[in-house]
């Protein structure tokens, strides 16, 4: 059975109400009036920590056994842009590779450990994203 299309179907629904759709305008999507430079200097999406709970509870076995709390964290941002990651005031700055991966060697304290992660794609900085690995 052939389903009919959805723009037929919505007119001969609409007929009885005055309603008139044509292909164009029933599939046309609001016209972007923003500019190339506008779309270009808009702010980055913030970057995203991609630690699992596997690995944050390796990290606190480690520190209830009185290791460094030392790990690496791979965080997953915009291809090319430069990501801080930054843990108890301590901020690092990389380059994140063409797929948007970068690592950060980090070491958490038996502590509530403070976050913040962003990037900055074209010069244009991303919000900073703040939260807490507590191995307390």
């Amino acid at each position: 059975m052939k389903r009919p299309a959805l723009i037929t179907t919505a007119v001969a629904l609409g007929l009885g109400l005055g309603l008139a759709l044509s292909p164009i305008a029933a599939n046309a999507a609001p016209a972007d009036t923003s500019s190339v430079s506008e779309v270009a200097s808009a702010a980055p999406y913030a970057p995203r920590d991609t630690t699992s709970y596997e690995q944050l509870e390796d990290v606190y076995h480690d520190l209830l056994s009185g290791g460094s709390g030392a790990t690496s964290i791979l965080v997953k941002a915009t291809p090319g842009a430069e990501v801080t990651y930054s843990v108890n005031g301590v901020a690092q700055t990389k380059q994140a590779d063409g797929r948007g991966r970068v690592s950060f060697d980090v070491t958490f304290e038996r502590a509530a450990n403070d976050i913040a992660l962003s990037q900055s794609v074209n010069g244009v900085p991303s919000e900073v994203k703040t939260y807490q690995y507590d191995f307390s």
